[in-house]
């Protein structure tokens, strides 16, 4: 693993994401069970264009009350967590696989482990389906943390995390923590999926940049191509 010194939300935050898959999408290239999901193929599509033209696919969610309010609200869920645990709690960066190919933006990590921190600051009723994770009552069926599962299990086999502790946090209710161990069945069928996505995602780009007349970039772009990290 590899750690870039970065904030969240930075511009070069944004540039390191710029045509990689990142373990926040992780959840669209592989599903909880470990098949390969449905919705790789558009992920796919955004990254190419990512890569290829330098403008970004992703939706400006910062205008968005609940977006703007987890955001406001992650550094008190992180007081939160210190409160209750009696542990401290670090900024990370921006982690790199070996090879460069995948990473992730773990929220924090627990200083002196190597345990990872995920802040969820989310909607009421979605907090509620989050406190009642440990019943595993969910009245749709399945498992209501299901949506975060790629995701830790990502932030582990980048960053080689010994476990993940998912912190849900509302100032009106009582908080909860869910702790993701390692799970090596899934994260060995995530690994070959990534692989997989990854080297069809170089292919595409191969043979996109050998079209005639090839893509414009604007001016300003954050990197030509694909980013590249400073040594």
């Amino acid at each position: 693993m590899k750690i870039i010194d970065t904030d969240q939300r930075s511009d070069r935050w944004h540039s390191l994401r710029m045509g990689r898959p990142t373990a926040s999408q992780f959840d669209r290239i592989v599903l909880p069970n470990g098949k390969a999901s449905g919705k790789a193929r558009g992920y796919l599509y955004e990254l190419l264009w990512q890569r290829l033209t330098g403008q970004s696919t992703d939706k400006d969610l910062s205008r968005v009350p609940a977006v703007q309010w987890g955001i406001q609200h992650e550094d008190e869920a992180a007081q939160q967590f210190e409160a209750i645990e009696g542990k401290r709690l670090k900024r990370i960066g921006f982690c790199l696989s070996d090879d460069g190919r995948i990473g992730c933006s773990p929220d924090r990590v627990i200083d002196g482990t190597n345990e990872g921190v995920e802040i969820k600051c989310p909607e009421g009723p979605t907090h509620i389906g989050n406190l009642l994770a440990p019943l595993e009552l969910n009245v749709a069926g399945g498992d209501p943390l299901e949506r975060y599962f790629a995701q830790v299990q990502g932030q582990i086999f980048i960053c080689g995390f010994d476990r993940v502790h998912l912190f849900s946090y509302r100032p009106e209710a009582p908080p909860t923590i869910i702790t993701a161990e390692p799970d090596a069945v899934f994260i060995s069928k995530m690994a070959a999926l990534l692989h997989q996505f990854c080297d069809s995602l170089d292919a595409c780009e191969k043979f996109l940049r050998a079209l005639p007349g090839g893509f414009r970039r604007l001016p300003n772009d954050p990197l030509p191509g694909f980013p590249q990290e400073e040594e």
